[in-house]
């Protein structure tokens, strides 16, 4: 998201009654930088700790969780005209500010935490739902191919006159085995995969299978972007995409081959998703699961370094008196928090079971860090499945073998328990750091993420 997108992000912050859109002179001294969220001012304290010069504030209570809910209060207004730089989240986190922010501090300096980060994750298998369908994938869609060698044509086409997403992350994979068991065993490989940069691809180029990620870049000029896709020898390949396929077609199906018949997956997760019964198969064939940027990178240490280094380039612009301060802090601080990411992912490949059910997509970064398999949502934002939808989530925890149903502190543990009691397995906390105490250390998140990895590892067991 860039600074313009991040001010149409603000766009609807809505100016309460009787708040006066003035800046008090007491507040001349100090640079006021406030943070949206209890994580992001945990990252932003550490990378400004020892500048005096800049005061580092939360606009929302320490111990509110995601704000997804959320709805903005006279003192947090108080504190916005106050401030003179905003750091959020990103990522459609912050949807909880209203109309235009300018109307109350002009002057204010919106910093998204999470620009520039590509390969930001979107909600697996519907997001917020309770389905469980695609949710144990490395990405929102997988599918094994039986090819025989030569070139074939995917398409992505603009639908209702425009790309679903105007870039999309895929791996191709060279599979030993077939069918859905080609799937399951290259999940692991494609998550480390895509966890990595990914180079870019623009219209007509050229894709094979390889142990790297491609981001594909639609042409927001043309109606149709297409790619090769080269195959050397007949075989079984898996593909992994980080949108469903599906939501880019307009009239005709993703892939053909050389001749332009359609060829479809022999096996493909989430299953049922598209149906070329129905001409125009966006809409028609299939349920649109598509809901978004997941929001939580904070959740993953790998992904909070990458925050912490963006706040620290934003700060030393907003401040260059500070630059090298922030700088210094930022890498010190990402760098503990990667050396702790490598922790986790080492954790990953040592686990006896990597099948995990979690509430409401708060793991997905991890999992991807991890080589975790996500086999079930549970509660979206606290919202209690039904009874019917609870036997599902039995049935689908049974099914895959999951070894743990976690929960969070910000969220009560009922519908967790009681999954757990019903599937036979254990529960365990996991604890995102999204919320803390008042005065809470600087290490908070460090310790927070530490006992997690315990959690998992207990949970989950060694091999």
């Amino acid at each position: 998201m860039t600074a313009r997108s991040s001010r149409r992000a603000l766009a609807g912050l809505a100016i309460l009654a009787g708040v006066a859109v003035r800046v008090a002179a007491a507040d001349v001294g100090a640079k006021k930088v406030l943070c949206t969220t209890f994580p992001i001012y945990q990252i932003a304290r550490n990378v400004t700790q020892g500048r005096d010069a800049v005061a580092v504030g939360l606009l929302l209570p320490p111990g509110l969780g995601c704000p997804h809910d959320y709805a903005l209060t006279p003192q947090d207004m108080q504190k916005l005209i106050r401030a003179d730089a905003l750091i959020v989240n990103g990522r459609g986190l912050e949807e909880f500010l209203g109309a235009p922010v300018e109307k109350a501090n002009a002057r204010l300096v919106v910093i998204d935490s999470s620009a520039g980060i590509s390969d930001a994750l979107q909600y697996a298998g519907g997001g917020h739902g309770h389905g469980h369908a695609g949710a144990d994938r490395p990405s929102e869609w997988a599918g094994a191919f039986q090819l025989a060698a030569g070139a074939y044509r995917w398409s992505f086409a603009k639908v209702d006159g425009k790309y679903a997403d105007p870039a999309m992350k895929i791996v191709i994979l060279a599979a030993e085995k077939a069918g859905a068991e080609a799937i399951e065993h290259a999940e692991a490989q494609a998550a480390a995969i895509l966890g990595r940069d990914a180079q870019p691809r623009n219209a007509g180029a050229e894709l094979v299978p390889a142990d790297t990620a491609g981001e594909l870049r639609f042409d927001p000029d043309q109606d149709v972007t297409a790619f090769t896709v080269r195959i050397a020898k007949a075989g079984t390949y898996v593909v992994f995409t980080e949108h469903l396929p599906f939501e880019f077609e307009a009239g005709e199906h993703f892939l053909k081959d050389a001749d332009g018949n359609d060829v479809e997956p022999v096996a493909q997760e989430p299953d049922g998703e598209h149906d070329h019964g129905h001409a125009g198969a966006h809409g028609a064939g299939h349920q649109h699961h598509h809901t978004g940027a997941n929001p939580h990178l904070f959740a993953s240490p790998r992904q909070a370094a990458r925050l912490a280094l963006n706040i620290a380039a934003e700060l030393s612009k907003l401040d260059p008196d500070g630059a090298a301060l922030y700088l210094k802090n930022g890498q010190a601080y990402a760098q503990r928090l990667n050396a702790l990411a490598d922790e986790f992912s080492a954790l990953g490949r040592r686990l006896g079971n990597n099948r995990v059910v979690q509430p409401h997509g708060i793991m997905d970064y991890l999992a991807r860090d991890m080589g975790l398999k996500i086999v079930a949502v549970t509660q979206p934002h606290g919202q209690e499945p039904s009874a019917a939808e609870m036997l599902e989530l039995v049935e689908a925890i049974r099914a895959r073998k999951a070894g743990v149903v976690f929960t969070e502190p910000q969220y009560s543990d009922k519908v967790g328990r009681t999954l757990a009691k019903e599937s036979g397995i254990m529960t365990a906390v996991f604890d995102p750091a999204a919320s803390g105490p008042d005065n809470a250390p600087l290490d908070y998140y460090e310790t927070t993420m530490r006992a997690n990895l315990k959690a998992i590892e207990t949970a989950l067991g060694r091999r």
